[in-house]
């Protein structure tokens, strides 16, 4: 009757986790976080006969919802620096800089492995606001110029991710802004290399 009783109580703890098991695994939760990194503009410097700088400081923050362990939706604003040209052209100094900002909005697929790892890819759509500025100085006058476009296309993306605790996570990733810009500003792609945390509530 003992034994009966040891292996019923077996049964009946297998059987709970074996129920509770896809519940913790489609947890449904809010995270918000933010990220750090470079961002570098992929052909801005193409043909450029001044120096020219194609990669700035990057930093975003965003925030999601996800449905289960591998699927989730996320909003994100970026900023993604400038591109900057100055130089001398036949006699006279020109200085130009392009700032980029960008709201987008991404499906999240991700593929959990390991104690606490994961990998993930994004989709989805930005909108962005490109500012061109600009100085020409000849023998002692000077003009400014300055131009703004918004623009949307897709972006999109791949990363990795480490949960340190349940709540918080840390994460590196690589996302790509198509065809930022207008006829004003110019076109370019943008790569953002980042790293950054989130935390779950």
């Amino acid at each position: 009757m003992r034994k009966a009783l040891l292996r019923s109580s077996r049964v009946g703890l297998l059987l709970a986790v074996a129920i509770a098991s896809p519940v913790v695994a489609q947890e449904t939760r809010w995270y918000a976080g933010a990220s750090v990194g470079e961002a570098k503009f992929k052909s801005a410097c193409d043909g450029v006969p001044v120096s020219c700088k194609d990669h700035d400081t990057a930093w975003k923050l965003f925030g999601g919802y996800q449905f289960n362990q591998n699927f989730g939706a996320e909003l994100g604003y970026a900023d993604m620096g400038k591109a900057k040209a100055n130089g001398i052209v036949s006699g006279v100094a020109v200085d130009v800089n392009d700032a980029v900002t960008a709201w987008d909005l991404v499906g999240v697929g991700t593929w959990p492995f390991g104690q606490g790892f994961g990998v993930y890819g994004k989709l989805g759509l930005y909108r962005a606001e490109t500012k061109t500025s600009g100085s020409v100085a000849l023998a002692g006058f000077a003009t400014a110029t300055g131009s703004k476009h918004s623009n949307s296309d897709l972006t999109f993306g791949l990363g990795g991710r480490y949960d340190i605790t349940k709540a918080i996570g840390a994460r590196a990733e690589w996302q790509r802004y198509r065809k930022v810009g207008g006829d004003s500003t110019g076109k370019d792609d943008i790569d953002v290399f980042s790293v950054g945390l989130l935390f779950s509530f």
